[in-house]
């Protein structure tokens, strides 16, 4: 459900007799004015019956005023000219650049255009701004863009997340990459790879029903659904020559506004408008000659151009969805000496998944090589600083697939996901890749800096930063509370051998579990791999050799470094049993009963006594003994009576005082959250990797949802005396520095 021209804004529960600020009285007046049933656009999706539905909504919704319509003084309808600059600062570690363009209204042909010119920008790894701004020595941590659009205007803002000392480079090359493009340097394997990504994005955002139900509701407030049915069809016509023009008309300096966000601790710079644009004028045309010069822009040739024809390739699965909705019971293939493959079709929407996982990894690294797995599998599928048509990362993009590395405690892994047409054919060269990586120093050394700016970027972000001081509380030094992105002074040592040993022993010499889900045939699949895993005889990494958590016999108190934020954060909570126990379910359906809108946890601190304004419970799964924590942030003022609140609400669990309603809800909660999650096949094939990776069956899997039914109250108070108790509590700080 959506509201016309406006976002659905929640607020926390009030009573009436409460006082309120003046901001508050606004914004109410401006709910009472737009969030009202006369201007809602319902859309329902899912497995339902459209006579008994429609009735029901005409039963609730007849009668509803009409829409009040925004004026037209309300909506933006002209472009402001000039260069914008603006510099802030904070307590950050990374810097964040945000550049903003506008672009015209939804669904002009212009408006087609800029979507794929943001894909030549941005999608992929070999993207304008991804290849020479990531690759080879790596200048930003992070890329990405994102389109606001509304009836009449839009904005396309590109985010550059970077080292302090790299961001002049980094502006400079990114309009550089734009002039070129207004210059005319686009290729048609450029097109490809945009409309080949766009189609897969289109497509996984219609895999969750409620972002699906987003979709249609949105485009039916801008023009009407019609639009979203022939999006597809839209974007595929819009031509090479197109998209140079809205590079043209749109991203241009005199309309651009650039926004630094940089660390406290760093010169604050010194630029006006005048003087940075002048600063780019001058830049830009250099910089361009060096990337020339330095090989760091590929100029393909007319028949490497056309070199990828993806007509060529082998197709995979059906032609045309089925409207069926078919999924397949999960399957089982052994390959001979191999890895087992699991596979789950479906065929709702022509995407596909598939992840190739090892067991080990992390857990059995030491002090003197602290973050070698991260490092060896991101250096396995690391992108060049020049791409030919011979790169896989190319093929990948022009089909539209995505690389993912995963990397857990207890596991880490490679996945694909993206459009199934041609699934297979980068399957085959994922497989090649993980048996004879080249690990090149360029590519070793660009990682190591990745890794460097990863483990930044966690420092600023205060849950994760929490969570990691938790760990390292709870674990002490067992490889579960290391770093997870290395030891710096450890990291600068590794070298290749080191992992060509690691990949010998964690890839080479163990055997994978392959899961694979999504609009494949399975059969098929298995037999993609038996040509190309039968090379030599491999056994499970054994986990129960690695070394064994300890249990706690006193409380854990760890405190971060303090941030000049404007809430303190924490994460408490205890160490919890291993990933293969049976009572893991209770572990769940307790997420739910205590965290969320109407958790009882929730409840208590934040909605009656006031005490915290996030709280957010999560139960990590580990191999060798997991944890179960509450995140919770608020002033600094209610920091100690939080955390007894929050001590009190943990023993209170122990005296088995839950009425069964709550438990029913929490079961329900965990059930749906479970449901919704595996309707992306990339969390489904995680979700499934993760539990064989543990140790459960194939029954085990299929019956999750009745092990979560059969949660009950005895359970949740079993497993909370047994671990809920006060000399196994442990809490992470991240205080607010003094003013």
């Amino acid at each position: 459900m959506t509201f016309y021209g406006r976002s659905r804004i929640s607020g926390s529960k009030r009573e009436l007799g409460e006082s309120f600020s003046p901001h508050h009285v606004g914004g109410t007046c401006f709910q009472w004015k737009w969030l009202t049933p006369g201007n809602v656009v319902l859309v329902i999706v899912g497995n339902l019956d459209q006579r008994s539905l429609l009735k029901e909504v005409v039963k609730r919704y007849q009668g509803f005023p009409k829409k009040q319509t925004p004026s037209s003084e309300s909506r933006c309808s002209s472009i402001k000219r000039g260069f914008k600059y603006s510099v802030l600062q904070g307590d950050i570690h990374q810097s964040w650049v945000q550049i903003g363009f506008p672009i015209p209204g939804a669904f002009t042909q212009d408006w087609y255009a800029c979507k794929v010119l943001e894909a030549v920008l941005t999608r992929g790894q070999t993207a304008f701004l991804n290849q020479p701004l990531r690759m080879g020595k790596p200048m930003t941590h992070r890329i990405s863009s994102r389109s606001f659009v509304f009836n009449n205007v839009g904005l396309l803002n590109l985010t550059l997340v970077l080292d302090s000392e790299n961001i002049d480079r980094a502006e400079v090359l990114t309009f550089a990459q734009i002039e070129r493009i207004k210059s005319g340097f686009l290729t048609d394997l450029d097109l490809q790879r945009a409309r080949a990504l766009l189609e897969a994005e289109y497509y996984v955002n219609q895999e969750s029903l409620l972002d699906l139900a987003f979709q249609l509701a949105r485009y039916e407030h801008l023009s009407n659904f019609h639009e979203w049915r022939d999006y597809l069809k839209k974007i595929r016509s819009v031509t090479r020559q197109q998209v140079i023009s809205v590079a043209r008309r749109y991203l241009n300096m005199d309309q651009c506004s650039l926004l630094e966000y940089q660390p406290a601790l760093t010169e604050k710079r010194t630029f006006s408008e005048e003087s940075f644009r002048e600063f780019l004028k001058l830049a830009i045309p250099r910089f361009l000659q060096e990337m020339v010069a330095d090989n760091s822009i590929k100029r393909l040739s007319p028949q490497e151009e056309t070199a990828i024809s993806v007509d060529e390739l082998p197709q995979d699965g059906p032609q045309e969805i089925s409207t069926a909705g078919l999924v397949s019971p999960l399957k089982k293939f052994s390959i001979l000496r191999g890895p087992e493959v699991w596979v789950k079709e479906r065929r709702r929407l022509p995407l596909a998944s598939m992840g190739i996982f090892f067991q080990g990894g992390k857990l059995f690294e030491g002090p003197q090589n602290n973050g070698i797995t991260d490092l060896m599998a991101r250096t396995i599928v690391q992108v060049g600083k020049s791409v030919s048509t011979s790169d896989p990362a190319l093929m990948f993009d022009s089909l539209g697939v995505g690389t993912e590395v995963v990397v857990e405690s207890d596991f880490f892994g490679f996945v694909l996901h993206g459009l199934s047409k041609r699934f297979g054919s980068c399957v085959e060269n994922l497989v090649e890749m993980l048996w004879n990586p080249r690990f090149h120093e360029e590519a070793i050394s660009a990682q190591k800096i990745y890794l460097s700016q990863q483990a930044k970027g966690l420092l600023d972000d205060q849950i994760r930063y929490a969570g990691q001081l938790f760990l390292e509380a709870a674990y002490a030094d067992h490889p579960y509370g290391r770093f997870p992105y290395g030891t710096p002074s450890v990291m600068e040592k590794l070298g290749r051998q080191d992992l060509v040993q690691w990949h010998r022993r964690y890839v080479k010499g163990s055997r994978p579990v392959v899961v694979i889900a999504g609009d494949v045939e399975g059969s098929s699949f298995a037999a993609r791999f038996a040509s190309q895993w039968k090379r030599s005889v491999r056994s499970p990494v054994k986990i129960e050799s690695a070394r064994k958590v300890q249990r706690l016999t006193a409380p854990q108190h760890k405190e971060g470094k303090p941030r000049r934020w404007q809430q303190w954060g924490a994460m408490a909570g205890f160490l919890g049993p291993v990933a293969s126990d049976h009572r893991l379910s209770a572990f769940t359906v307790l997420q739910h009963l205590t965290s969320g809108e109407w958790g009882r946890f929730s409840v208590v601190l934040r909605d009656r006594l006031d005490l915290t304004e996030i709280l957010v419970a999560s139960h990590r799964r580990r191999a060798l003994g997991g944890a179960f924590c509450i995140y919770l942030s608020a002033a600094n003022q209610k920091r100690e009576l939080a955390l007894s609140g929050l001590k009190e609400q943990f023993a209170q669990l122990t005296t088995g005082l839950i009425s069964q309603q709550e438990i029913d809800e929490a079961k329900r909660l965990a059930s749906g959250a479970y449901l919704i999650d595996i309707q992306h096949c990339r969390r489904e094939v995680l979700e499934i990797a993760e539990r064989l990776l543990f140790g459960q069956s194939v029954y085990d899997i299929r019956n999750y949802l009745k092990k979560i039914e059969a949660v009950n109250t005895k359970a949740i108070s079993d497993v909370s005396q047994e671990y809920f108790t006060p000399e196994l509590w442990v809490e992470a700080i991240v205080p607010v520095a003094a003013p």
